[in-house]
């Protein structure tokens, strides 16, 4: 929140605790206690990596972030259209996804982004001229293997991430 904290709980009792500067927007912990932090002005901390980072993740706004399955990469999403992927333990950026013609972004107006698997990540937008609403990106290629222009009307997770199906206008339906 505003307070810039982090705070690890077990049964009632804080057990980790990192005092970090500014409005946290969203905080991202592993299985193994590594924690990453997004911030309103676009800095994204990992407090807890070898050694502990602050990076301007974004150029400005609040960043959004979502672990992968595997626990070691994260994905960074934020109002400047951009999507990042990073490691978690060593705090480097690992990768960008680029919607072709947009230059560094991934979609028009705020971006988000999921994992649904090790390897595939989930990003939403605001639909414009060629470019889609919805894409799935191969992690590895960084590359975009499937789209929807128009915002889904109905979508749904199945299974652990393994599957997203969107339906949309465009009168398409994507798994």
């Amino acid at each position: 929140g505003a307070d810039g904290a982090v705070l690890i709980w077990r049964e009632e009792k804080v057990v980790a605790r990192w005092d970090l500067d500014g409005h946290i927007t969203s905080v991202a912990v592993s299985s193994d206690g590594s924690v990453v932090a997004g911030f309103w002005d676009g800095r994204v901390i990992f407090p807890t990596a070898a050694p502990a980072r602050a990076v301007q993740g974004h150029l400005f706004g609040k960043v959004r972030l979502h672990l992968a399955p595997g626990e070691d990469a994260v994905v960074s999403s934020g109002d400047d259209q951009t999507v990042s992927l990073w490691s978690l333990r060593t705090a480097e950026k690992t990768g960008s996804l680029k919607a072709p013609g947009l230059g560094i972004k991934a979609h028009r107006g705020r971006a988000s982004a999921i994992f649904l698997s090790a390897d595939r990540v989930l990003t939403g937008g605001v639909p414009a001229r060629q470019v889609p609403a919805l894409a799935l990106w191969d992690v590895n290629s960084l590359a975009m293997l499937k789209t929807h222009t128009f915002p889904p009307r109905r979508h749904m997770l199945q299974g652990e991430g393994a599957e997203y199906l969107s339906g949309s206008a465009d009168g398409r339906t994507v798994v």
